[in-house]
């Protein structure tokens, strides 16, 4: 954490279950950098991209990673 700021990484795969996962991206986005969390989205929409980018994300300086679909 830099300042208190905590960060989170946000992977969202796009292809997965209902429509409207781009909205779903930017509420959760929006609520989470309401609360002082600097956020980093990733709306996933080819599938085999996915494992890929949950690593980096894992690898990275987050402090958390959510991924839903």
């Amino acid at each position: 954490m830099v300042n208190g700021a905590q960060r989170v990484e946000v992977i969202v795969n796009a292809g997965s279950g209902t429509p409207g996962k781009e909205t779903a991206a930017a509420r959760a986005s929006e609520y989470l950098a309401s609360h002082g969390i600097d956020v980093r989205v990733h709306l996933i929409r080819n599938p085999h991209e996915l494992p890929a980018t949950v690593a980096r994300a894992g690898a990275g300086d987050a402090d958390g990673v959510v991924v839903g679909g």
